[in-house]
């Protein structure tokens, strides 16, 4: 009992959410922390039994914190039954302390709970009033307890206080005057407050609210396992002025932990604030195990590091080494759907599950705010694209002592100084030497022999068995650790090599790991860091011989059928370059017979390539030559080409697979070494001739070796050049070919990236040759020469050498302005190639001065903006040809001869400049054929309407129209097909009808006659009137073989066809149906002539239409589209159906229903045992047609009728929610249609209309309008329900499937709304159905994941 003050002050303090003590959360609510929260909605989903569960368990849970007993705690039933008011009875004994904290701060407590709203008129009916007060509630007031209801509701203060007053009125008269009970009321708020005090009740609410407790997942806290300090702390955050934060785009600064801190921020935060700038990308943390990453990555959120950090309640964090529950993809999910802000932090992330998070993060809707960190111990592995890469190395000397001094203050610090010399600024290595070495014992005078030794003392004396057991499994990069289904083969063949049973080596792991020196992920283990495994492996290769090694490892393969230990092995033998034992090894193993002196057909090429790549570290000159002996570097280019040589070795262009990628892979890499460069490229070169695609792998990679930084090559200037110059002068114009691709890219100069991987085992390796500035601008100086140098010496090369200096002009002018001496060489190059007399001009080169000049000139000094206009004279275009290949390919980038600004201003001098000289060139005739030339044929950069404002002035101003006609003619039709562009044509024909109407048909029906021309010719007749004889004239055009129904899409776009009559029209369109795909160009045809407004149609025309819009369906369904048709043909259909269906043309819509019911039931029949599929794809048109004649295709395209036929055509409806061609028709039309017919509409329609729809908000999911409107009027509400929950499941989902229906198992509870009581035991039943699917899910993912993870 309690006095009227006491129960003000208890009052007060119970309107506070957080009263119960819990860590209040940040403004920003929703973020990370959610995730390891029980929220008020988690509560207000548990059901009725749940709820009252919960409330004993947080009884129990606030009673064993006081370290009392639970057995106070008595609870049970069925809180809908009658049950005396009290569901949950806590009551301790007399000398029982009370416990801390005010959810329970009486001896007695009674809680009543409703899953239920509970207000004033419900408390009192629930309790009583006065003399009927129930006799459980009134004994224990009564004695002094209390009396709570916890309800599912959520209540403001006023309510609140409402609530507790109404209590309080049912007990009045209770106790004797001036006290008054204890009453109280928990609403969901308080009740998830008091939950979140305890893990375990949080993991019980989400096991029965989010589908599974959080196992393995935690917000932020001391994720890196740092040693605790004597006063019980955990060490802060210590700086590292050495500067080993790498951010690989600015490769060349390196910067300290601070500032690396402060970076990695910056992008995070990004991600999850939107802040309008670009999107936060995934960071990938990289470095060596024991750098201190994972120590870094918790210091983001530390408040005390750096500035401006991140909200510690943003931290998601796993470890992926563990087993967790849920598994990443799914927690991920969680996040997005949630719409939740977050930073999740997966460690120990192998690349396979990075680049699946970030994928899944890509496919994120718009508006998301989680940012992914992963963590990664292997710095070898490639990275996607989409990711940051940041890179810790080694911390320093200064920093390892910080550390042991914290961690082991009764450490000497000679001995201090001795393990921070010895781990090499690896933290992990020096924690595990400091705990191994203990308090007494000094380490000072140890050799590096002796102090590696001490890593596996124990009890201050050796332990051999333990580095036995370390060295047998530091022989494999990584090792199956063993699981539950099975004892692993692989732990029983390292327990052999440490000479102990697999239970010993079991025992020994658990004491690695202790020390930090086994990492796991999964089922699998590594020794780690690689710098104590590579030292065991070393030691390990001393002790047992190679050929026991070899035949244990090789035997095992057969055994359990793959041959990842022997993968592992040569993983590990990579990293040993300096072991004799492990040279001996790779060279037996590289010797003719040896394992990799061919390919096994037993391992296959794939693994072939990756052990060849594995052990290339230890044995580059061997590998090399394995690979050159393989290829038959010394026979001709056919041994390639053929696919096939002495060993079987597939090697052709198109063998584009994994092996073939790799070994070009480890070509680069080899070519790192200077002394292999020049035969590197040579192989390299063997791959790139057979490219079809010169875009091909081996041609990018010898491009890649001669960039002027990031090459990854030693080779210096001199060696690269002199290699590249032999190869522009060769015969093989597929050589010449690939050497200007690798000439083009060393005259680059700015914005340099690779995405190649420069790791290469334990060899120091970096991005290759860095020039100082003296060797950059000798580099670009001789490249240039080079280019003068080749043209003039091997003429073949010419072209080539003038392009890639016009393509590289600007910005090596800017690197000039810079460099005195690659100024002075590219004016020589100009001068050279633009010098008066020669018979060739230098266009694109005046091009790229001009556009130098545009972009550039105003920002130069004066004095090179005065050389660079001298130089723009120099090679300035002085003949008419010349001038003309400026018109036709230099109008790009707003360069021309008008010197305008302007956009506008700059076409309209190049239309003017086009006419003057269509009226020069047609005085100087003898030029017309290099004129043709030049504006018949494709290029990049071409100007089509240049050409053609020239073509259309040369007819207009030339002497013999049809001499100029003969002369484009020939030219034209001597090019390849894919070589032509009419443009020039069509101008010319223009300029002939405005000045001969009569001569344009003649010329135009003699090109018809010509086989080369024929298919022009819809394209020519643009240029007139569309009248009687061109009608006649394109029907005779489509009985030709030669042309297609793609070449008339030009004819419906122009404004002639536009203005011609209904009557030409007509036929046209139905002269094109006999054409193959000619239907879809007829529909696209009549589209573009629907103008708007139009109403009134010819009869003749309309029945063409409806005749053209059938054979269009029909041609779609049976794919007979045809070559050329026109793209967007969906929005055609659109088009045409709304007009001509849906009353645009002034069609009866009776009519125009019975012509719908026509149109229909012809495309039915005549793609009978066809898949309707494809008609579902047209969402424009088909959606159109529901939304204008919803009852006529309702009736034939979902229909009434079953069987296979009918099935197959409703199954084209599931194509995706969002693209449903039912989505725009009103509810009530759907209802309407299923009241005409039987009761079997219902469910034949509730299988294919769109069903599922995102709640406002994009985070939950509802039941479409269509869907409730169904069920609501269906009299077989069960059975279309039925339907309904066959269709949760998502066909197409990201992540986690389990998680995808997890996340729509409230459609179920919207289906019991709607039902009522009378369905429960069948929705229960579906319930239990779709839980079941998601257990089955989640038991599959787990055991995927599982099986994915790993170290390789």
């Amino acid at each position: 009992m309690s006095t009227e003050s006491e129960k003000q002050k208890r009052t007060s303090r119970t309107t506070k959410s957080n009263e119960g003590g819990t860590r209040k959360r940040s403004a920003n609510a929703g973020m990370g922390a959610s995730l390891f929260e029980v929220s008020a909605e988690d509560v207000a989903s548990l059901k009725d039994d749940e709820l009252r569960e919960l409330v004993a368990r947080l009884c129990k849970a606030t009673l064993t914190e006081a370290g009392l007993s639970v057995t106070c705690v008595t609870w049970g039933g069925d809180q809908r039954e009658p049950d005396g008011g009290i569901d949950v009875r806590v009551q301790l004994d007399a000398d029982d302390p009370l416990p801390n904290g005010s959810w329970l701060r009486w001896r007695s407590v009674g809680f009543q709970v409703k899953a239920t709203e509970m207000g004033p008129k419900a408390i009192k009916k629930e309790m009583g009033v006065k003399d009927s007060l129930k006799a459980s509630i009134c004994e224990l007031l009564k004695n002094g307890g209390a009396y709570i209801i916890a309800a599912h509701d959520s209540v403001a203060d006023d309510r609140y206080q409402k609530r507790v007053a109404a209590m309080q009125e049912c007990s009045d008269g209770l106790l004797k005057p001036g006290y008054s009970a204890c009453v109280d009321y928990y609403d969901r708020q308080r009740l998830a407050d008091w939950a979140n005090e305890y893990p375990t009740v949080v993991a019980w609410v989400h096991a029965k609210t989010r589908g599974g407790a959080l196992q393995g997942w935690e917000p932020y806290g001391q994720w890196a396992t740092s040693k605790r300090m004597p006063d019980g702390k955990y060490p802060h955050f210590l700086p590292d002025e050495k500067a080993r934060f790498i951010d690989p785009r600015d490769s060349e600064r390196t910067f300290n932990l601070i500032q690396g801190i402060e970076r990695v921020r910056e992008v995070l935060r990004k991600g999850v604030e939107r802040t309008g700038e670009e999107d936060g990308k995934p960071v990938r943390m990289v470095g060596l195990s024991g750098v201190g990453k994972t120590r870094f990555v918790q210091a983001l959120f530390e408040a005390d590091v750096g500035s401006d950090a991140l909200d510690q309640d943003l931290a998601v964090y796993a470890d992926a080494g563990r087993t967790l529950s849920p598994p990443p993809a799914v927690v991920l999910d969680r996040l997005i759907s949630s719409k939740t802000r977050a930073v999740l932090i997966m460690d120990n992330c192998d690349p396979k599950l990075h680049g699946e998070l970030v994928e899944q993060l890509g496919n994120a809707p718009p508006g998301t705010q989680v940012s992914l960190l992963t963590v990664e111990y292997d710095i070898r592995n490639e990275t996607p694209y989409e990711t940051q890469v940041f890179r810790l190395e080694n911390g320093s000397i200064d920093l390892v002592e910080k550390i042991i001094m914290e961690q082991f203050s009764g450490m000497s610090r000679v001995d201090v100084r001795t393990i921070a010399e010895f781990s090499y600024g690896n933290s992990r290595v020096a924690i595990a030497l400091a705990s191994a070495a203990g308090q007494t014992g000094s380490l000072a005078g140890l050799s590096d022999e002796q102090l590696f030794d001490r890593l596996f003392w124990q009890r201050n004396e050796p332990n051999d068995a333990l580095q036995r057991a370390a060295r047998a499994c530091s022989l494999v990069y990584s090792f199956d650790g063993g699981g539950q289904e099975q004892e692993s083969e692989e732990l029983m063949l390292l327990a052999g090599f440490a000479q102990m049973n697999v239970q010993g080596l079991y025992e020994h792991l658990a004491g690695l790991r202790e020390r930090g020196l086994i990492q796991e992920r999964g089922r699998w283990r590594a020794v780690l860091p690689q710098a104590i495994a590579n030292r065991l492996a070393v030691r390990a290769l001393k002790r047992i011989p190679n050929a026991h090694i070899e035949q244990k490892i090789d035997g095992l393969a057969p055994e359990i059928g793959d041959w990842r230990m022997l993968r592992s092995f040569s993983r590990r033998l990579g990293y040993l370059h300096e072991s004799e034992k492990a040279k001996q090894i790779v060279r037996k193993w590289l010797q003719s017979g040896g394992r990799l002196g061919q390919p096994d057909e037993k391992i296959g090429w794939s693994l072939y390539t990756e052990l060849l790549t594995n052990v290339a570290p230890v044995d580059q000159q061997g590998v090399l030559s394995v690979i050159e002996h393989l290829i038959g570097l010394d026979q001709t280019r056919s041994v390639i080409e053929s696919g096939v040589n002495n060993s079987g070795l597939w090697l052709t262009g198109d063998d584009i697979d994994e092996g073939r990628v790799r070994l070009l892979a480890l070509l680069r890499l080899l070519a790192y070494d200077a002394s292999l460069f020049d035969r590197c490229l040579d192989v390299l070169l063997k791959f790139a001739v057979v490219e079809k695609d010169r875009q091909g792998s081996a041609g990018r990679i010898a491009e890649s070796l001669f960039l002027v930084t990031l090459s990854g090559t030693l080779a210096k200037t001199d060696q690269r050049l002199k290699w590249l110059e032999k190869r522009l002068r060769s015969d093989d114009e597929s050589v010449r070919s690939i050497a200007c691709r690798c000439l083009w890219k060393a005259m680059k100069s700015r914005a340099f990236r690779s995405e190649y991987n420069f790791d290469f085992g334990a060899r120091t390796r970096d991005f290759g040759w860095q020039p100082n500035n003296e060797e950059i601008e000798d580099w670009y100086v001789k490249f240039i020469d080079l280019t003068t140098r080749v043209a003039r010496g091997f003429p073949p090369v010419s072209s080539e050498m003038k392009g890639s200096l016009a393509g590289r002009f600007r910005d090596l002018w800017a690197v000039g302005v810079k460099k005195e001496g690659v100024k002075d060489s590219l004016s020589r190059a100009v001068k050279f190639f633009a010098e008066a007399g020669r018979e060739e001009s230098w266009e694109e080169g005046w091009v790229a001065i001009r556009e130098t000049i545009f972009f550039d000139g105003k920002e130069m000094e004066e004095e090179d903006r005065n050389a660079l206009n001298e130089l723009e004279e120099v090679a300035r275009p002085k003949s008419l040809l010349s001038r003309l290949w400026v018109l036709v390919f230099g109008g790009h980038f707003g360069v021309d001869f008008s010197d305008s600004e302007d956009s506008s201003g700059q076409q309209l001098a190049m239309d003017d400049m086009a006419e003057r000289m269509g009226e020069e060139f047609a005085e100087s005739e003898v030029l017309l054929p290099e004129a043709a030339r030049l504006v018949t044929g494709v290029g990049e950069g071409r100007q089509p309407s240049n050409t053609y404002v020239f073509g259309k002035s040369l007819a207009i101003h030339i002497s013999s129209i049809i001499k100029g006609w003969e002369i484009f003619l020939e030219v034209f039709e001597s090019r390849p097909e894919s070589e032509r562009d009419a443009a020039a044509l069509r101008g010319y024909l223009e300029g002939v009808f405005e000045r001969a109407p009569m001569l344009f048909n003649e010329i135009i029906d003699e090109a018809a006659g010509r086989s080369g021309l024929v298919r022009y010719v819809p394209l020519l007749q643009v240029c007139a009137a569309f009248d009687d004889i061109a009608r006649e004239r394109l029907l005779r055009v489509m009985e030709s073989p030669e042309v297609v129904a793609g070449d008339f899409v030009c004819v419906g776009y122009s404004a002639s066809f536009r203005a011609a009559s209904d009557k030409d029209v007509a036929i046209v369109l139905k002269g094109l149906l006999d054409m193959d795909g000619g239907p879809l160009v007829a529909i696209t045809m009549f589209s573009c002539n629907i103008r708007d407004g139009r109403k009134a149609v010819d009869p003749c025309l309309l029945g063409a239409a409806y005749e053209v819009l059938e054979a269009a369906l029909v041609s779609w369904v049976r794919r007979e589209v045809g070559s050329g048709v026109s793209v967007g043909v969906d929005h055609h259909f659109r088009r045409v159906i709304e007009f001509l269906l849906g009353g645009g043309s002034g069609v009866d819509r009776n009519i125009a229903e019975e012509r719908t019911r026509c149109i229909l039931r012809n495309l039915v029949d005549k793609t009978r045992y066809v898949h309707l599929w494809p008609v579902l794809h047209l969402r424009e048109g088909v959606k159109a047609l529901f939304r204008v004649q919803p009852m006529a295709a309702l009736d034939i395209l979902v229909g009434d009728d079953d069987g296979v036929e009918a099935q197959r055509r409703r199954d084209a409806f599931e194509i995706g929610e969002e693209y449903s061609p039912l989505s725009d028709v009103p509810a009530e039309v759907l209802v309407k249609w299923c009241r005409a017919g039987g009761e079997h509409r219902w469910i034949h329609l509730v299988s294919v209309v769109p069903a599922i729809d995102l709640v406002e908000g994009g985070s939950k999911w509802k039941w479409s309008p269509q869907v409730v409107a169904l069920l609501e009027n269906t009299p077989s509400p069960c059975d279309v329900a039925g339907v309904l929950v066959k269709r949760i499941p998502p066909s197409v989902w990201n992540g986690s499937e389990a998680e995808a229906i997890r996340e729509r198992l409230p459609l179920v509870d919207q289906l019991a709304d709607i039902l009522g009581a009378a369905y429960s035991d069948k929705v229960a039943e579906w319930r239990k159905w779709l839980q079941d699917r998601i257990s089955s899910r989640q038991q599959w993912e787990a055991k995927y994941q599982e099986r994915e993870a790993g170290f390789e």
